[in-house]
């Protein structure tokens, strides 16, 4: 898999109630193991190309090209490729912000922003 990190390491003006914490872009090989696990923050993910699957806890969901997947914070994930079609993705990861979604109980959404 290789991936590009880009970790933002600035001061946020006071008046902000969020922030940026990394911006990663990712693209599927051979070495990647995709592990279950949750982080502090929400993470944005946008699908460039390829098809793979988002497991999102406990359910397997179908993503490819302009397909953008909000996680919320403790939400257990992990991005599945498939070999014939690497999945290429950007991921933000931002601190203190979290989405509300129609459904009260929900943590996550998938959209397609085709």
């Amino acid at each position: 898999m290789s991936t590009e990190r880009f970790d933002i390491r600035h001061a946020p003006a006071p008046r902000e109630s969020f922030r940026l914490l990394y911006i990663s872009k990712s693209k599927f090989g051979g070495d990647w193991n995709s592990t279950a696990h949750t982080h502090s923050c929400t993470e944005l993910f946008y699908c460039l190309s390829g098809e793979g699957q988002f497991y999102l806890s406990g359910q397997l969901y179908p993503v490819k090209p302009d397909d953008m997947i909000i996680v919320n914070p403790q939400v257990e994930h992990t991005e599945l490729s498939l070999n014939a079609s690497p999945l290429e993705y950007i991921v933000l990861g931002v601190a203190s912000m979290e989405f509300l979604f129609s459904k009260a109980d929900t943590n996550y959404a998938i959209f397609n922003c085709r």
